[in-house]
Parts: structure tokens; sequence; C-alpha cells
């Protein structure tokens, strides 16, 4: 019980994505080890669910897609949008820089 709830309430805070999602598989494992089944739909809610704002539009692409995700669909478009959202503020922080200059 107590892992179900550790998988429903991680968030992913300032980890990486590579580690947020590391962290929600390992919960999965541990689940599974005990014989608790952990379906692919809820693994997916509680990944969706654990992102900070700067997700919301992709978690709302993938929510209302037609065409629903796969799990390794969901995670590449999260390592994705991580990746843009990175070099956003690195552009960020480029132009403020040189903008001060």
């Amino acid at each position: 019980m107590q892992y179900r709830c550790m998988l429903h309430n991680v968030k992913k805070q300032d980890k990486t994505m590579r580690e947020y999602l590391a962290e929600i598989k390992h919960i999965c494992d541990v689940l599974s080890r005990c014989g608790q089944n952990i379906h692919e739909e809820e693994q997916q809610s509680a990944i969706l669910n654990g992102l900070p704002i700067e997700y919301e539009n992709i978690v709302s692409i993938i929510t209302s897609s037609q065409h629903p995700y796969d799990l390794q669909g969901v995670v590449s478009a999260l390592l994705d949008t991580e990746g843009r959202i990175k070099l956003q503020g690195n552009v960020m922080s480029i132009t403020a820089n040189v903008a001060v200059q």
C-alpha cells in the first residue's frame, strides 16, 4: 500500500526527466515484485500527474489525443519536451545577457 501511495504522489520537482521516470519505474518494479500489477495506464497517469506546470501543454496533448500514447510514446514526448524547455531557458538567458550588456 505504501508503494502504491508513493507512485501516485511522486513529483518531478528539480529532478531531470530521466531521474523522475526512473523513480516511477523503480516504484512500479517494486510493486510488481510484490505481486501488484501496475497497468500501463496507471503508470502513465502517475507520470503525468507529477509534472510541473511547464509540461502542461504536452500533458494536454497526450491526454486529449484520439490515438492513445503507449508508455514509450509518453516517455519520448516528455524527454523531447524537457530538451525544448532547457533550450528555451538557454536562449532566454543569452537574450537577457545581451540586453544587459
